[in-house]
């Protein structure tokens, strides 16, 4: 998965406020839903406690002077019986006005209890009493019941209505509020733990060894911090992996190089002993020329295992370094000049450029000679007659450098890759005149220990290879 990261991600914070707000939004339309769920049950229950408030207990032929009226004239409410054409005939309790009989509108147009112009609030009932047709009238004054009404010092009766109401509206405020914080909770879990999930599955495979694990995904920008941390992390590991193979590679390859570089000269070193030991050479010019064999290989045995003592010294942490004040200047006049007969003999020309001004820097005299003394040989025995080597040494501003430079048979692209790895030589038949591979080796560790590196250009503006020591001020 490859690592994307979206500009201007929002904070944590930010999000938690933007939930926060939209969860206060739910709760107040929650709040409006309840209120209208209240106003309407309020409504319509309010219609029945007036009329059940209103609405004396009386049936058919049932004696109407004999009624209880006790809550009615609690509220001071009085109730009148009618005859068939509305004449008031009886009334029980204090009459509030002079109506003495009723017109259709008067009598049926003041029955609804939410009307606040009706000055008396009525209640209607038609009885028979014997073979007459009778109505029974409950009137209840207007000052005594308020708006969205309540009756004043109302009966125990009606606040039993009334907290009835109040429970199935709190009932349903707290079930859409139990709704509302389920879905939120369900939401911001989603949106915390998505990251998470992905974050500690990313951790388990990286633990069963996938080093190729990354996280792809767009959060908060707190999260996608974690992330990046995280994809840098397993590019850092997975990069690591692949050194420490190429480490191990090498390693084989060395094992096998050095067996190769050991066994030839000891093979011929074996060989020619023999045939000197058991006398199977008579001729004293041969017998010369084996022991000068033997020589040559033993020597060759001895620089292979000198040089690898001294690549195991330097990859060692704790090799001490043996600094010192040093003119960098007149110290490389002074490797070339004593190298100078090598140039000499192949008929290579010198271009020195060395400023007169010392410039002093603090090394190894031992290890930074043997270093350039390497370049400089494999110049000398690499390049054919007439090969211009160039050396300059100057300071910069922040640095000193040395360039060795010349313009013989050159580098490729594809071995300079590898130039530097221990054992690697550009010929691959390994002739036995190829040197040790260890060379440039040593002279990159020795260099990397007076905390410098070594840069080989193949393609430089003059010449055709040019190497490149350059030591932090």
């Amino acid at each position: 998965m490859k690592r994307r990261c979206k500009m201007g991600s929002k904070g944590i914070f930010s999000t938690l406020v933007k939930e926060y707000i939209y969860f206060s939004l739910m709760v107040g339309f929650i709040v409006v839903m309840t209120s209208i769920f209240y106003q309407n049950l309020a409504d319509r229950n309010t219609k029945t406690i007036f009329s059940e408030l209103m609405t004396p207990v009386i049936s058919d032929n049932m004696d109407y002077k004999k009624i209880k009226i006790d809550s009615i004239e609690e509220i001071d409410g009085w109730v009148e019986i009618l005859d068939r054409d509305k004449q008031v005939v009886f009334v029980k309790g204090k009459k509030r006005d002079g109506i003495q009989k009723y017109t259709d509108t008067e009598l049926f147009g003041h029955t609804d209890p939410m009307d606040e112009k009706n000055q008396y609030y009525y209640s209607v009932t038609p009885f028979f009493y014997g073979n007459k047709q009778l109505y029974c009238v409950v009137k209840i004054p207007n000052d005594r019941i308020s708006f969205l009404p309540s009756v004043i010092n109302p009966p125990l009766k009606f606040w039993k209505v009334v907290f009835y109401i109040v429970l199935q509206a709190a009932v349903l405020f707290f079930i859409l509020y139990g709704v509302n914080i389920y879905f939120y909770s369900r939401r911001n879990a989603k949106k915390i733990g998505r990251p998470l999930t992905l974050i500690t599955e990313g951790l388990l495979k990286m633990n069963k060894g996938r080093l190729d694990t990354r996280l792809d995904f767009t959060a908060e920008y707190e999260y996608e911090k974690i992330r990046n941390a995280f994809n840098y992390m397993a590019a850092a590991l997975e990069k690591t992996e692949r050194e420490k193979e190429q480490v191990e590679e090498s390693k084989k390859r060395m094992l096998v190089d050095i067996s190769h570089d050991l066994k030839t000269p000891m093979t011929t070193i074996q060989g020619y002993s023999k045939a000197l030991y058991e006398g199977l050479i008579d001729d004293e010019k041969q017998v010369k020329k084996y022991l000068k064999f033997i020589h040559d290989k033993s020597i060759r045995v001895s620089t292979l295992i000198d040089d690898l003592f001294t690549l195991s010294k330097l990859d060692n942490p704790e090799f001490p370094m043996v600094q010192e004040e040093c003119d960098i200047g007149e110290f490389v006049r002074e490797i070339i000049a004593e190298h100078y007969e090598q140039f000499e003999e192949k008929e290579m020309r010198l271009s020195i450029d060395i400023p007169k001004r010392k410039i002093i820097y603090k090394v190894d005299k031992k290890l930074l000679y043997r270093a350039i003394t390497n370049i400089l040989g494999n110049a000398v025995k690499y390049n054919p007659k007439h090969t211009n080597v160039y050396i300059k040494v100057r300071k910069l501003p922040d640095s000193i450098q040395i360039e060795i430079l010349d313009n013989g048979i050159g580098i490729p692209g594809e071995i300079a890759t590898n130039l530097f790895e221990p054992f690697f030589r550009g010929d691959k038949s390994r002739n036995e005149d190829g040197g040790s591979g260890l060379g440039l080796a040593i002279t990159k560790r020795i260099v990397e220990l007076h905390k410098g590196t070594l840069a080989l250009d193949t393609n430089p503006e003059r010449g055709k290879t040019k190497f490149v020591l350059t030591f932090p001020l």
